[in-house]
């Protein structure tokens, strides 16, 4: 496979996975706002934050807050980098795609610090806990890969493009 097609390849799996986190957090929200069920506990994220709130001394209605904008702001962020990545092809999408992507990996890469330092931490969490820090940690480190490849996607249109008529001079000469 030679390199265009490999990077066109990598931006159709880039295509492909925001799809894919779309459909996976409309899911994981749907299922957080069901009936309780016990096989479906440990997907019950302000449950988790209640639970971990107590024992890290943060009061509960301040962590449900920080994650209702944690929610909005990567949902935001997703449709942004979503609507960007299919419009590669201009030079402000490429720019504000990047931006879009990088932000939300940050802003992933700390929910994915939060559930694995629960793991790691020395307080006692339940078989559930345990369940729900694995779950989202594996969760949203898929979703920060999904905006690391998006990321690198968009630099590379743009290099691609910057460069395009210096090659082109350099291939005619």
């Amino acid at each position: 496979m030679d390199s265009q097609n490999r990077w066109a390849h990598f931006l159709s799996i880039a295509k492909h996975a925001h799809t894919a986190t779309f459909l996976a957090t409309a899911l994981t929200i749907a299922v957080m706002h069901t009936p309780n069920g016990p096989s479906i506990t440990f997907m019950r994220i302000p449950t988790h934050l209640q639970t971990a709130s107590l024992s890290l001394n943060v009061p509960w209605p301040q962590s449900l807050t920080v994650y209702h904008w944690y929610l909005v702001s990567f949902m935001l962020l997703s449709i942004l980098s979503a609507v960007g990545v299919r419009r590669l092809h201009r030079s402000f999408w490429q720019s504000f795609t990047k931006a879009t992507s990088l932000a939300n990996g940050v802003l992933l890469g700390t929910v994915v610090l939060f559930f694995v330092g629960e793991l790691v931490s020395y307080r006692q969490l339940d078989a559930t806990g345990v369940e729900a820090a694995a779950f989202y940690s594996v969760v949203f480190a898929a979703f920060a890969g999904v905006n690391l490849l998006t990321y690198v996607v968009a630099r590379h249109e743009a290099t691609t493009r910057a460069n395009g008529p210096r090659v082109l001079r350099e291939l005619l000469q």
